[in-house]
């Protein structure tokens, strides 16, 4: 579960921004939207970012994106590949700085907090610590080269002291899971980013039906095929789908940019969709036609089917799903559906993470106070997260018709466009 995700100089973040996941004392929705911790705060199960068109919404879901797939691409660096420079470029001193990722999380009941400084081809500092019952322990932290290991962290002590200059792009958490056969502390945190924490884009299309693909073809005794179209059937979609062997295709001629955005993609040939839809003769029903998906449906069917996976594969897991744009190509009442499956007291650990435009999702009905975000940039180009909260509306308030009239801020500054069109004479 994500506690709290920190970004600094990175795109248009130039100053820290922290997007946290820790509940007020608030006692609305208490027993659907929180996830209850022992000896501490609750944890939001979701989590919804508005702001006006370019400003910033996406550069923090890329923030995501990006230090996910870092960690997870560490091991291949080396002095010939270099680290991305994706600092904040409208300042000359800020380009000069590293840029900052941290993040706070439960995994197997333990929390570690780990982050790293990336600043011109290399990694400037990196530091790992737990917290094993309510006191925080250093695990080891880094600066430029320089090692320093906690007592607990024995798995990395053979490391300690200065690091190889072959070692400055990479993580040092990646030496240290590679250096030890058994299963070590380092491991865990690694299990976090790789299973717990899917980040992707509703205009990843392609990106999204790999996912799906993948957890129906490589995980069939998880019955996730009868329970996508047990999904399916509730949305009046489609009755079922099947997999077709005998004709493959490849996604990856197809990519688009949202789907190179998320940096993992590499698909391989995947059996043919077909979906099945009733059929009828004049008033009887007479069973079923086949479509093809990619050929046949909508591109609202194929966004919800390719989306599908992470929703379902997430409530069941216990993730942490991130989505920039959610409710693009989908229907408001299916939007809030997986929303609401989020924020169900049957859903025990999952969170959902999304920037919308979609204002009628703005409600109290849905959501909490604490749970509402907001994005909005400066004069200087530099974005700024802030929590409904830090208005502290009432309970009752019209958070949609308020976030319109720009009470809260985060919408554009449309000027006369009658000049536009020229004026009548």
């Amino acid at each position: 579960m994500l506690i709290e995700f920190r970004v600094a100089n990175f795109l248009s973040f130039e100053e820290m921004t922290t997007l946290s996941m820790v509940a007020t004392k608030d006692k609305e929705h208490g027993n659907t939207n929180l996830i209850p911790q022992s000896g501490s705060q609750p944890l939001l199960k979701s989590a919804a970012i508005y702001g006006a068109n370019g400003a910033g919404k996406s550069n923090l879901i890329k923030a995501l994106t990006f230090m996910r797939s870092f960690i997870i691409n560490s091991g291949v660096h080396s002095m010939r590949s270099p680290i991305p420079n994706h600092s904040f470029r409208l300042n000359t001193q800020s380009a000069e700085k590293p840029s900052f990722f941290e993040i706070v999380f439960l995994h197997e009941n333990k929390r570690f907090r780990y982050g790293f400084e990336i600043g011109k081809n290399e990694i400037v500092t990196e530091w790992l610590f737990s917290t094993p019952k309510t006191k925080e322990v250093m695990l080891f932290t880094r600066e430029n080269n320089k090692i320093t290991v906690g007592a607990s962290f024995k798995e990395a002590r053979s490391f300690e002291g200065a690091l190889k200059d072959d070692y400055r792009h990479r993580l040092f958490l990646i030496l240290v899971s590679t250096a030890n056969e058994d299963k070590v502390t380092a491991d865990y945190v690694l299990e976090w980013f790789h299973y717990e924490l899917t980040v992707t884009y509703g205009s990843a299309l392609l990106h999204n039906l790999e996912m799906t693909l993948h957890y129906l073809e490589e995980h069939p005794e998880d019955h996730y095929q009868e329970k996508f179209a047990e999904l399916f059937r509730k949305l009046d979609i489609f009755e079922k789908f099947e997999l077709d062997p005998t004709e493959t295709f490849s996604l990856t001629s197809y990519r688009s940019i949202e789907d190179e955005a998320a940096r993992l993609f590499d698909s391989h040939d995947h059996p043919r969709i077909v979906v099945h839809r009733k059929k009828y003769d004049g008033d009887k029903y007479s069973g079923h036609q086949k479509f093809d998906l990619i050929r046949d449906e909508s591109d609202g069917t194929k966004k919800l089917f390719a989306f599908v996976g992470a929703v379902m594969v997430t409530l069941e897991t216990g993730g942490v799903l991130v989505v920039d744009e959610l409710e693009l190509r989908l229907h408001p009442l299916i939007t809030r559906t997986i929303i609401e499956l989020f924020n169900s007291a049957n859903n025990r650990k999952a969170q959902l993470i999304f920037t919308s435009h979609d204002t009628n999702l703005l409600s109290n009905r849905f959501f909490r106070r604490d749970q509402i975000w907001f994005v909005e940039k400066n004069k200087r180009g530099a974005s700024s997260l802030y929590s409904l909260v830090e208005y502290k509306p009432r309970k009752d308030a019209t958070f949609h018709k308020d976030y319109i009239l720009g009470k809260y801020g985060a919408i554009p500054f449309i000027g006369n466009i009658d000049t536009l069109l020229g004026q009548d004479e």
